[in-house]
């Protein structure tokens, strides 16, 4: 129900700074876009917290350029 939402909209208010940390990291031209780990909460569309661990990387253009950040939310909330 995330797919294609930005991830900063979904992210918990709590949670947003640092996941801005997280994200400065994963697009650090130094890193040359090593993929990261981390964990935060999001608020789904119905108001509840889903705790998700987030693996991120970044994508280079030909010319090695950062393209685009490409993260992947797994759902670890417990039912």
């Amino acid at each position: 129900a995330l797919a294609g939402q930005p991830l900063a909209d979904i992210i918990h208010p709590d949670d947003r700074a640092r996941h801005a940390a997280w994200f400065d990291q994963l697009v650090d031209p130094v890193r040359h876009g090593a993929p990261q780990d981390a964990a935060f909460r999001c608020v789904a569309a119905d108001g509840r917290d889903l705790h998700t661990r987030a693996h991120g990387s970044v994508l280079h253009d030909a010319q090695g350029r950062p393209e685009r950040a490409v993260v992947l939310l797994s759902d670890m909330t417990e039912a």
